[in-house]
């Protein structure tokens, strides 16, 4: 059992402090940020729009792998 203020795990290993995590913004350039909200802006990508083509290329692509064999 571990005691309050013991500076070790679960299993006895000695505790690791990563800090915070890094967000989103501070791991990827600001391009490719400003590339992405573009994408996620255009009509296509609203809620609402037409989207059952995705549901068709995702069947096909399961109906595709299930059919394949290894050599």
């Amino acid at each position: 059992m571990v005691k309050m203020g013991d500076n070790r795990g679960t299993y006895g290993e000695p505790r690791v402090d990563r800090g915070a995590e890094p967000s989103r913004e501070e791991l990827l350039a600001p391009d490719y940020l400003r590339r992405i909200a573009r994408l996620e802006a255009m009509p296509e990508n609203a809620s609402g729009a037409d989207k059952t083509w995705v549901h068709r290329a995702h069947a096909d692509a399961v109906r595709h792998l299930r059919s394949a064999k290894r050599r």
